[in-house]
Formats: C-alpha cells, structure tokens, sequence
C-alpha cells in the first residue's frame, strides 16, 4: 500500500478571486528576480497569468520586453509563425505564457541585428530547453519535500517503541524514499543536459555577454583598418558611389534653397545666403532690367 502524501501546499491550491494587496504586491515585486511565476502565483494564491503580466508591467524589467503595444504586436505574430500551432500541443497554458514573455524580449534584444527564420527557431529551441530545465526544477523540489515528508513519517514512526512500530509502513516508506533518491540523481544528471544545451543555444545566438563584449570591441574598428577596407576595388567603387550621390544631393539642396522661398508668415527670403548667391541674383536682376528697357525699346 503506497503512502499518501499531504500535497495541499504544493499541488491544487485555488487561486483566489479579487486585486492583489499591497503585501502580496510588494512580496510579488521583491521576488522577481528570484522566484518562478509558477512559484510566486502558489506564494499568494493567483493565477500564474497575473503574475506573467505583473512581470512584464514591472519598470526593473519592462526595458526588455518593451512597451504594451511592441508586445501586443510580437505575441500576434508569434501566434502566426509555423511552430505555434505545435507548441500549443507541446505546452501547458502557464509554460505558453512564460514562452510568450521570452519571445517578446529576445525578439526586442536581436531587432537591430536582423532575424531570420533559423534565429527564430533557435530562439524557440532556446526557450523550450527552459521551459524544460524549469519543469525538471520543479519536479526536483517536489520530489524533495515529498522525501522530507516521508523521511518525518519514518522518524516518528522509528522513535515508537520497537513493539509498537508498523514495520511493513515503515518499509513501504523506505521503498518510496529510495525511489525518490533514483528520481532525484536522474533529474540532476537531465538538468546537466539541459543546461549544456542551454549555454551551446546563447552561444549559437551569440547571446552571451562575453560575446557580445566581444562584437562591441570588434566595432571598434582604427584608421589603418578602414584604410585596408578600401583596397579592394569593391569597396572603392561603393564608397565612391556613395560620394558621388552625396555631392549629387548636396548640390542640388543647395540649388532649390538658393531660391527665393515663401515662408509660413508670408515673408519671401534665400534660405540658403552666400556671396555667390548674392552675385547671380543681382546678375539676374540687371538682366531682367537690361531686357526690360530692350522691350519698352521695342
């Protein structure tokens, strides 16, 4: 006969109805950092989607994941990419929430640098192995107060006089805590897995600080390296296009604010004054003079 285990604290506490308090409030805001949503909703009895948005709302972390409307719009889309459908399979409501909110800031980290499709499904296989990782963790301290639990039992049951002691429960216990402490060693060494899988996703995503220290040093490009950059006859040919265009436009800004311009307050002035613009405008003037008296003339 298997031991029943007392699980009100851990599994099927009802969330409660109404606003958070100001303590919960604060205790939910002082263990962010620390603490699952999954465990900070069973700490003060909501639901684990109140704690998700309360997360992103949060000013400490609402930098990553940006303001309501980017994460509006980047959940929309994700709820539009090929694996979504699947993932909806794969994940409980809560682990879709968490992978929503993960989404959301490693999709506003990667923005600048372009994201294809292969960076989405790294980013996807990145934040399932956490997803993972975090099920394994919750299992292994499940595990581990139900072993402090029975290990209790045993204790008590152990401190009875030997006449008086339930061998056969007190051996079932013991089956059970054994199979625990197998559980437990198998659960540490797929956390290992799952955290090496973890670290070769940041590196593949170049997501770690040391890589990224390093992308900002190479950024950091001298004279002599720009130099060596315009060797090459493409690089030539680019930069001198480019320069050609600009002077191009210049030239032709210049020309169009060169002209006599109507402004707001319906004063006509040269926006663009300069003693070369002053001469062609007198040279303008003294033709117009010199063919209007040719046409009185006339």
């Amino acid at each position: 006969m298997t031991e029943k285990i007392d699980r009100s604290n851990e599994k099927g506490v009802i969330p409660q109805r109404g606003r958070l308090t100001d303590d919960q409030t604060a205790f939910v805001y002082a263990h962010l950092s620390d603490m699952t949503d999954e465990e900070l909703a069973l700490a003060v009895g909501k639901k684990v989607s109140t704690i998700t948005k309360m997360r992103q709302k949060h000013p400490a972390i609402k930098s990553a994941y940006g303001d309501a409307n980017t994460i509006n719009t980047l959940e929309l889309q994700l709820q539009t990419k090929f694996f979504w459908p699947e993932l909806q399979k794969q994940l409980f409501p809560h682990e879709l929430d968490f992978f929503k909110s993960n989404w959301v800031a490693l999709t506003n980290q990667f923005a600048d640098q372009g994201i294809v499709v292969t960076d989405e499904m790294m980013m996807r296989d990145l934040i399932v192995t956490d997803i993972l990782y975090n099920r394994n963790l919750t299992e292994r301290r499940r595990i581990e107060v139900e072993s402090e639990t029975i290990q209790k039992i045993i204790d008590l049951e152990m401190e009875k006089p030997p006449e008086t002691r339930n061998v056969d429960r007190i051996g079932n216990l013991q089956s059970q805590l054994n199979q625990f402490f197998a559980v437990k060693e198998s659960l540490a060494k797929e956390a290992n897995v799952l955290q090496q899988r973890k670290d070769a996703k940041f590196r593949d995503l170049k997501s770690t600080r040391e890589q990224r220290y390093k992308q900002v040093e190479e950024a950091k490009t001298d004279f002599f390296a720009l130099v060596r950059e315009l060797s090459t006859l493409k690089m030539r040919r680019s930069e001198g296009r480019r320069n050609a265009l600009c002077q191009l436009c210049v030239e032709k800004e210049k020309e169009r604010l060169s002209k006599p311009h109507k402004f707001t307050d319906s004063l006509i002035d040269i926006p663009f004054l300069s003693p070369e613009v002053v001469m062609l405008h007198k040279a303008q003037q003294e033709l117009e003079k010199t063919q209007e008296n040719d046409d009185e003339e006339n």
